[in-house]
């Protein structure tokens, strides 16, 4: 099946760190679907999730540090099983390199680690190779996504899971209007998403 003809669902997990005896947990989620090649904010879901009184790494970026007091009413990751469950339940699941995803994932719905996952941070090395950094901001900016990536997420910045997200789903867009990528299949993309040769390994 030609991944342009699926329903893909772009996540990210902003996260803790882990401190101490405290493992590392997800503090904020933020899903996007690509519905037949295209974004459809419309299908969207963006919450904080419940962290406690456990310390938060200092090393850690986003806005954690500010929202204690939210964190501390929001919802664990399993309680919003019902919610999340339309966006991962037998659907191609994709981040930009999608370690942190698939693991804070399965830690609470083990089944859905594994399956079909695209990682736009493998796929864009192939897709546009010779680019100096291939992180998700220097992404946006050399694809010239900026714009689209601020009206979508207004007054949102990086290491926002939803904004984050959005910037993921705007690659994954950008990779399946490129003539030479349309056309792949959903096959061909988990397998090129788990290519990591080691002249990428300093990007």
């Amino acid at each position: 099946m030609l991944l342009r003809e699926c329903n893909i669902t772009v996540l990210d997990f902003e996260t803790t760190g882990p401190v101490a005896d405290y493992p590392d947990e997800p503090w904020q989620i933020g899903l996007v679907v690509v519905e037949k090649g295209k974004i459809n904010p419309a299908k969207s879901m963006d919450r904080f999730l419940y962290v406690g009184d456990r310390p938060i790494s200092p090393y850690v970026p986003g806005r954690h540090a500010r929202i204690r007091h939210v964190l501390k009413k929001s919802p664990r990751l399993v309680e919003l099983w019902n919610e999340i469950r339309v966006f991962i339940h037998n659907q191609v699941l994709a981040a930009h390199s999608t370690g942190t995803e698939k693991k804070m994932l399965g830690n609470v719905f083990p089944i859905h680690s594994e399956g079909a996952w695209i990682d736009t941070l493998n796929l864009s090395r192939q897709v546009w190779p010779g680019l100096v950094k291939y992180n998700l901001d220097s992404l946006i900016n050399s694809l010239g996504l900026q714009y689209r990536l601020s009206n979508l997420c207004p007054g949102r910045k990086p290491h926002d899971a939803f904004y984050d997200a959005m910037g993921s789903a705007l690659i994954l867009e950008t990779i399946l209007e490129e003539p030479e990528w349309c056309n792949i299949t959903v096959s061909q993309a988990v397998k090129l998403s788990k290519k990591t040769p080691k002249l990428w390994q300093h990007n």
